[in-house]
């Protein structure tokens, strides 16, 4: 059986590929590409080419016989809008990492979405918007990239849009470090800075934050991970340029476009809110048993729209299990709506139960976090043999300046239900592990609990 090798045109490619070519081989060479003599395993072979499309490319020499090479004319199949686009893997927080087929349909659609969101909040602010069939000119935005373009936000929100909106991307490549962000900034006078996970509380606690020139940015986008309003007013005050226009989307790597989003003034009267529903997308809350649940009740999320995943390669068991036949998405996330408001509570799968009484970390995690000392937290459930799971919390604070758990307890007592309360208590100097994109990695959490064993519920250290 012949196998075909494409070439670039470039003489040492050519070269390689002969080299690596074994009798039977075609390979196909740019016609016109290169005419001369190389030196092939010691022997001289001359290569001629007369040019255009279809033409036979010949090379001679190799051991006293002719060897032909047949160029052909460079094939451009018509790309389907449901055809493959990407395999971009899943974060991997829950399990292992999935591939998931992301159509070119939905990379289409991110942006179309995005742009009906963007018209959307021009409007309330009085910009006016361009006129109907009137293209719109080149964004002046300059966009700051400092997550891994394999995040979706990154890999849509940033490539996607900065080339449908001919922004400038300033990427900054390497270990993450608030300082360098701050430099950037500076540096390239940047509008947008799109922070995922931990990287935008990082920066507005940088000791070095009003050593650097930030007032050319316009907008701070955050997302990847629950972002407690503490947090978020803590950006508000390192940022003033802003105008206060923090903004923040809700979707995954299998949703294709935003599912919700929110943004300024609306941000901040909801600080616990993902936003009002995209534009084209359908969501619908679900309870066990695979019902709608009734308006203002909490339910899992369910997401259909036309820019979902085709499913995760090679894995119909995991694909069946997240996708349903009839279109509809299974995000693992539990929310409940208010109005046309989305509010996400917890990954379903971490929500604890306590006593029978359901407990969410991040409305523990979001209570610790607006404590004035501490610098993070995670909230994880640990095996009790009287009331099920035993709230953990793992709590990151500067060693020089750490409140005692007794000062956390009575500062949880103070706005969450007694059992909700954590009864372990775990405090570090060390960051949260995070994925490259700015999850907490729980599982990771839990290991580093369980290697300090010994802690007793009850007993706050």
């Amino acid at each position: 059986a012949q196998t075909t090798r494409n070439v670039p045109s470039q003489y040492p490619t050519i070269q390689a590929a002969i080299s690596a070519s074994s009798n039977g081989d075609t390979v196909l060479v740019q016609p016109g590409s290169y005419s001369g003599t190389i030196n092939f395993l010691g022997r001289a072979v001359t290569v001629t080419s007369a040019g255009g499309s279809g033409v036979t490319t010949i090379v001679t020499g190799t051991g006293g016989r002719a060897v032909t090479f047949a160029s052909a004319p460079a094939s451009n199949p018509a790309t389907r809008e449901d055809d493959p686009a990407f395999l971009i893997f899943t974060s991997g927080t829950t399990g292992r990492a999935k591939a998931v087929t992301v159509p070119h349909r939905a990379a289409c659609g991110f942006s179309q979405v995005s742009a009906f969101t963007e018209a959307y909040g021009r409007g309330l602010f009085g910009v006016p918007l361009p006129e109907a069939g009137i293209p719109a000119p080149p964004s002046d935005d300059v966009v700051l990239v400092t997550s891994p373009l394999f995040h979706v936000s990154m890999l849509y929100g940033a490539v996607v849009m900065g080339a449908v909106k001919g922004s400038r991307l300033v990427l900054l490549p390497g270990r993450f470090e608030p300082e360098r962000v701050l430099q950037a900034i500076e540096r390239e006078r940047v509008t947008l800075w799109m922070a995922l996970g931990s990287a935008a509380p990082r920066v507005a606690a940088c000791p070095a934050l009003r050593d650097y020139d930030t007032s050319s940015l316009r907008q701070v986008g955050i997302g990847g991970a629950p972002v407690s309003p503490t947090v978020q007013e803590s950006l508000r005050t390192a940022f003033p340029s802003t105008g206060r226009l923090l903004g923040m989307g809700y979707t995954s790597t299998e949703a294709g476009a935003v599912i919700a989003s929110i943004g300024g003034p609306e941000f901040e009267r909801h600080p616990t809110s993902t936003g009002r529903v995209s534009l084209t997308v359908e969501v619908e809350l679900r309870d066990a048993s695979g019902h709608p649940v009734a308006p203002g009740e909490e339910g899992e999320v369910h997401v259909r729209s036309p820019y979902v995943m085709l499913g995760y390669w090679n894995d119909a068991k995991a694909t069946a299990a997240a996708l349903r036949p009839d279109g509809w998405l299974a995000m693992g996330d539990i929310a409940r709506f208010e109005g046309d408001l989305l509010f996400i509570n917890a990954r379903a799968r971490d929500m604890l139960l306590v006593s029978a009484e359901n407990v969410s970390p991040t409305e523990v995690e979001y209570c610790l976090e607006a404590h004035s000392r501490v610098l993070e937290a995670a909230v994880v459930g640990v095996d009790d043999p009287l009331t099920g799971d035993a709230v953990c919390a793992v709590v990151v604070v500067d060693a020089s300046d750490a409140p005692a758990p007794a000062e956390l307890e009575a500062w949880c007592r103070r706005s969450l239900a007694h059992y909700k309360v954590p009864s372990i208590w775990h405090l570090t100097d060390e960051a949260l592990p995070r994925t490259p994109s700015g999850k907490i990695v729980k599982p990771a959490v839990r290991a580093w609990v369980e290697a300090r064993c010994g802690a007793v519920p009850g007993a706050p250290r």
